[in-house]
């Protein structure tokens, strides 16, 4: 029925008629308790009520975004719709930091670090499995864990503290989303990113998204590395940067991953004119199916053509990673 409701608004403000997108989007937003849901129906209604006429009951609806769903992709949009920075969003307060523990978790991760470097990948993680398991359960203690984790480059391990801290009621902040998102390797995707003209953010967010982070990562499908580069495609990105000696193994390296995935996603910037939702969904779908999507009478409004890709899986990709972009330049920009 939301759905439904959504795309009937859509159709809606396709034809002209505003008001009764508005009217549509309003009615769900009263009846949505789902955070992103109501989020999704809000925003969409600020968007009706402007092309209405109603500029007032646009920005109203907007505000509301940032104290009910700081962390939503839809904030990030009415952050631009309002002319106001999206950061700092508006967060809850942090737990103060101990210092003893955070030095007690580090120690407690060493001997899995080595195991890590000796190459003994399998027994590395179950050495952290055993910390995770043997750590007492109270909040500061899976706080200087996760954070821990985090920044030893554990990093789904520390999503894992995080998503836990959520699910027992905490409320977004700055520590638990430094957790939740993390930088490993950001020297090297710095000069990486500087040297094609990216956004490190917005590669931050794709390899947050791809990845989290693990240059061992391997998908189902085949997708390798910190960037998830298909083996296949890594092979012509080498030839192309002059990599000799290609074997599918290289793509497990970070310097390397990075270096092939931000030519690849480089590449995709210059062919759709930087037009990120076209740009996420070729790295996730497939240029050919961009190529077609592109014909929807939505593609000339990007947030529309998001909201009309046809894969939910893509959908929520081009949302996560635009969101992701925010809060990565909150929480690492300075």
């Amino acid at each position: 029925a939301a759905l439904a409701s959504m795309r009937l608004g859509g159709a809606a403000m396709l034809r002209g008629d505003a008001a009764g997108a508005a009217r549509l989007w309003d009615g769900l937003r009263a009846r949505t308790d789902e955070t992103e849901g109501w989020a999704q129906a809000t925003y969409w209604a600020g968007r009706a009520h402007q092309a209405a006429g109603n500029p007032a009951g646009a920005r109203e609806r907007w505000a509301e975004l940032r104290t009910r769903a700081p962390v939503s992709y839809y904030t990030v949009l009415a952050a631009r719709r309002l002319d106001t920075p999206y950061w700092p969003a508006a967060l809850a307060d942090a737990p103060p930091v101990d210092r003893d523990l955070a030095t007690r978790m580090a120690a407690a991760l060493a001997p899995a670090d080595l195991l890590r470097e000796a190459g003994l990948h399998a027994d590395a993680e179950a050495e952290v499995d055993r910390v995770m398991r043997s750590a007492p359960e109270d909040k500061a203690t899976r706080y200087a864990l996760g954070e821990a984790l985090a920044s030893r480059g554990w990093t789904v391990h520390g999503v894992r503290i995080a998503r836990a801290l959520e699910a027992k009621g905490e409320k977004p902040n700055a520590r638990l989303l430094r957790v939740l998102y993390p930088l490993q390797y950001r020297p090297v995707f710095e000069a990486e990113a500087r040297e094609r003209g990216l956004d490190l953010f917005l590669v931050a967010a794709l390899t947050r998204q791809e990845s989290v982070f693990r240059p061992r990562a391997h998908s189902p499908v085949g997708a390798r590395g910190l960037m998830q580069v298909m083996p296949a495609t890594g092979r012509g990105l080498a030839a192309g940067a002059g990599i000799s000696g290609w074997d599918p193994e290289m793509l497990f390296n970070p310097e390397i991953n990075v270096h092939l995935g931000i030519r690849f996603l480089a590449a995709q910037m210059r062919t759709y004119n930087g037009n990120l939702p076209y740009v996420f969904s070729a790295y996730n779908a497939g240029p050919v199916r961009v190529t077609r999507w592109r014909r929807f009478p939505e593609a000339r409004d990007p947030e529309l053509f998001t909201e009309r890709i046809p894969f939910e899986e893509t959908r929520d990709y081009v949302k996560i990673l635009t969101r992701n972009i925010a809060l990565y330049r909150g929480l690492y920009g300075g």
